[in-house]
């Protein structure tokens, strides 16, 4: 089970509690809809508490946003002068953007989209404030990746945590 925002014609946000079965995804509840970030947080919050009832667990693998780390170096930096990047990024439970959630339960899938208006080089971190792990780039992949993965600017990457 995961949490879904589901983005409306209206524009408004659904919040959603699917299930993924034998390869097909399924509404288990829907827990209404939200036009502003302070709504949709408080839908998110009542999702979290049904799938806790119903799983008997606490799955929550970030309880706020920011304890993703997104590492993002421009490439028109330099050692004298790093300019900020305005980027898009998101953890995702599938491969679709309205699929953004912040709740895994082990041995979930993990995604995460990225998106720079600049070109530069990428790396992911999980920090829980007690430990911290690098999810991208991959533990295996060659040495010239180890200070990043290369991002074309305005190119939309999804990423998997596996």
């Amino acid at each position: 089970m995961f949490i879904c925002r589901k983005t409306n014609k209206t524009g408004s946000i659904s919040i959603q509690v699917i299930d993924k079965s034998r390869r097909h995804y399924r509404v288990i509840k829907s827990f209404g809809t939200g036009s502003t970030e302070v709504e949709i947080i408080r839908l998110e919050e009542n999702a979290r508490q049904y799938v806790r009832e119903q799983t008997g667990k606490n799955w929550s693998l970030f309880e706020y946003e920011d304890e993703i780390r997104l590492i993002f170096i421009s490439s028109i930096s330099n050692s004298q002068m790093i300019i900020p990047v305005q980027f898009d990024a998101l953890p995702l439970a599938c491969l679709k953007l309205n699929c953004k959630t912040i709740s895994f339960q082990n041995n979930d899938a993990l995604y995460f989209y990225f998106r720079s208006p600049q070109s530069g080089f990428l790396s992911i971190f999980i920090d829980d404030n007690q430990f911290s792990q690098r999810l991208l780039p991959y533990h295996n992949m060659e040495a010239k990746y180890e200070n990043g993965v290369t991002v074309e600017a305005d190119k939309e990457y999804f990423f998997s945590a596996k």
